[in-house]
């Protein structure tokens, strides 16, 4: 049990397709081609990013709507909302590194009880607060947080360098 998060993207595309049955009363001609075209519509739905127990990001996409999200409710998020996320988070990735120095070298080799430093910890808690809630992780401003921060940046980079960005409708939900 816990918070489980996705962020899908969907796209309509549209295709043609042919009534290939025979008129009643004609004989099959299968060099004869159908004058019946009927126009199909199909949604392309792909999960682009999973989180577990994130529940700094989970707050971040809450944040958008005017009410709490239900469990499972789909939200629409903008790209230039995804835009706007990656920003906050590479600040943060950059006051982090201001910290402790070189970032891969910090989450590959640090084991340690760590905790940030008040300048990072109130830009934090003012940007990107923790939230609590029914198996939602912990709150603390630890080295996990500052993980799922990393984690959200790299997937963010991705999915908006893609040349189709901008061809897709992107939404949020939680599963808890």
């Amino acid at each position: 049990m816990g918070l489980d998060m996705f962020l899908e993207r969907e796209k309509k595309l549209y295709y043609h397709s042919r009534n290939l049955y025979p008129i009643p009363g004609e004989e099959p001609n299968p060099h004869k081609l159908p004058d019946f075209v009927n126009t199909e519509e199909c949604i392309i739905r792909q999960e682009v990013a999973y989180w577990r127990k994130a529940n700094q990001i989970h707050a971040w996409f809450e944040s958008l709507g005017s009410d709490e999200l239900d469990n499972c409710q789909r939200i629409r998020v903008g790209i230039e909302q995804l835009e706007e996320l990656k920003t906050l988070l590479d600040g943060i990735l950059q006051r982090l590194e201001k910290q402790v120095g070189n970032l891969d070298k910090f989450f590959k080799d640090y084991d340690g009880e760590w905790r940030a430093e008040s300048e990072l910890l109130s830009y934090c808690q003012e940007n990107l607060p923790t939230t609590d809630g029914f198996f939602f992780g912990s709150t603390e401003y630890d080295k996990g947080y500052f993980h799922d921060v990393l984690f959200t940046s790299k997937k963010l980079k991705v999915i908006l360098s893609q040349e189709d960005a901008n061809d897709y409708k992107y939404f949020y939900y939680a599963w808890w």
